[in-house]
């Protein structure tokens, strides 16, 4: 009796066990804390990704030139290089992040080729294991960036993604603000690999961090209920079994494809003056690595208007602080394009330049996603792949020109970074109207 009295204790105490367990694990609180954590992992991931991005801005040109006796052709391909493996990577990690539900191991994944690609820049012995690098490079941000958002869409509800992204962004805001400046004294006192050897450390340290607090997590386990969520009448049906058809559906929403669009030719500009910029201030002010990696600065401190903007975009309309920033990088290439008498005069239009960033960028993912929540879908990681392979594209085709034009010798030097600018403006400017008639079809998200 003493036996059995004992294991119906313990048999007792176990169920009670369980089930203070459980009760943790399903209680609010739990679920806010996960959210943090993984919102938390996520923000070392973006900051990861950005400051090695932005630690080689500054150097690669250098790089080019002086080890493997580049020209600025090649130093826009290289560029490029970046958007050809996020390309090519971003449908793959949002297919499959949508279809299995699992978003750890791919920002695992995309971790590990960070680590990758900055040991494939400090080894690199030709031209062509450095443009291996940068597609491994592009790879990994196809993974962090496109899972993360993805994660970010199922934790927070449509009328405040806005202002979660514009937080969660201000990491990759830091880690850009860090990258150029870290890159440049690294590469002027350290030497050429001292850059790459410090992002491969840090990359270790965030690869085991992930691996140690975060815990398999699956997103959106119950699906959406047409009956208590309804589907607009001109939403359209989708497979989610069909991961293509759920593209090319995707793509059919003008509202996405306005801000694609919109994705494309501002990605371009903010891509595009990236190898243009150190050439010019190279060629005509004469100024160091270090000096060219602070000037960057100019262009990366306004993104920390990220979360205010996604606050108010997402009170006021987010079509219409998209078309303001287009109007405003517009102006801002023409003037970063003006010659001036020393760089120090450039740095207004930069910070204007940068600032029209994330009045276009913060509110644009969010309108995705709302897009795709009216479509009556919970394809987020899908939508966000589309917005990658725009900006994918962006960065791909900006730095191209960037390149073919920084080395047209029928053109002066001086006159070739103004032209390059005029060309993006006038882009930009063209396009902007797309956003605003796309105003004209939904009505303004406001907080209740």
């Amino acid at each position: 009796m003493s036996t059995l009295s004992t294991s119906a204790t313990s048999f007792a105490a176990n169920q009670t066990k369980a089930s203070w367990w459980h009760r943790a694990r399903t209680s609010n609180l739990s679920v806010a804390c996960l959210v943090a954590l993984v919102l938390f992992t996520q923000v070392l991931l973006n900051s990861l990704d950005m400051l090695v991005y932005g630690a080689v801005i500054p150097c690669l040109p250098a790089l080019v030139l002086d080890k493997f006796h580049g020209t600025p052709k090649d130093i826009g391909f290289l560029f490029g290089c970046f958007a050809f493996g996020y390309l090519v990577a971003t449908p793959l990690f949002g297919i499959l992040s949508d279809k299995y539900q699992n978003r750890r191991y791919g920002l695992m994944l995309g971790t590990s080729c960070i680590i990758s690609s900055t040991l494939l820049f400090a080894w690199s012995s030709s031209y062509t294991v450095l443009a291996i690098a940068r597609v491994c490079q592009g790879a990994s941000a196809g993974a962090s960036w496109t899972i993360g958002l993805g994660m970010l869409a199922d934790a927070f509800p449509v009328e405040r993604l806005g202002r979660a992204m514009g937080t969660v962004i201000l990491s990759h805001t830091v880690g850009f603000l860090l990258g150029p400046v870290l890159g440049g004294f690294l590469y002027d006192y350290g030497g050429t690999l001292a850059p790459f050897y410090f992002c491969s450390v840090f990359g270790l340290l965030t690869l085991v961090g992930t691996v140690c607090i975060a815990e398999p997590i699956k997103v959106s386990d119950q699906p959406m209920n047409s009956a208590k969520q309804p589907v607009p009448e001109t939403a359209t049906a989708v497979d989610e079994s069909a991961p293509l058809l759920q593209l090319f559906s995707l793509i059919s929403n003008p509202r996405i494809t306005a801000c694609l669009l919109c994705c494309f030719v501002t990605s371009a500009a903010l891509a595009g003056i990236e190898p243009a910029l150190p050439i010019h201030l190279e060629s005509k002010y004469h100024v160091s690595t270090s000096t060219i990696g602070v000037i960057f600065i100019a262009l990366v401190v306004p993104s920390f208007l990220g979360p205010v903007t996604g606050y108010l975009s997402d009170k006021f309309g987010r079509p219409l602080f998209i078309s303001i920033g287009m109007v405003i990088m517009s102006i801002a290439s023409i003037l970063v394009g003006l010659p001036v008498s020393s760089y120090k005069y450039m740095l207004p239009s930069l910070c204007l330049f940068g600032m029209s960033n994330p009045l276009i960028h913060t509110p644009l993912m969010p309108e995705m996603g709302a897009a795709v929540t009216d479509m009556g879908s919970n394809a987020f990681a899908q939508v966000y792949a589309l917005y990658n392979m725009a900006y994918s594209l962006g960065i791909f085709v900006g730095p191209l020109l960037a390149g073919v034009i920084m080395s047209c010798e029928s053109i002066e030097m001086n006159r070739r970074f103004q032209i390059l600018m005029l060309i993006f403006s006038g882009v930009i400017i063209l396009s902007s109207p797309v956003i605003m008639m796309n105003q004209r079809k939904r009505t303004c998200y406001k907080n209740k």
